[in-house]
């Protein structure tokens, strides 16, 4: 994986924290409590939603710039 670089690295950065994050949080109790291998399962199944907030502030600040 590159490191984040650019006008959007602080974007970039938060996307790359976000995924072991989420991959935790899916193995707490509160989370569901499930295992590694079903935890990833669900991180790669909820891709689109866990990034979705990422994706509107680079494409805001994108077209901000126009």
């Amino acid at each position: 994986m590159l490191p984040p670089a650019g006008p959007f690295a602080a974007v970039q950065t938060a996307f790359q924290a976000n995924k072991p994050a989420t991959l935790a949080y899916y193995q707490t109790p509160a989370g569901g409590g499930l295992s590694l291998a079903a935890a990833e399962e669900a991180v790669v199944e909820g891709y689109h939603t866990s990034v979705a907030p990422f994706c509107s502030v680079a494409a805001r600040a994108f077209f901000s710039q126009l």
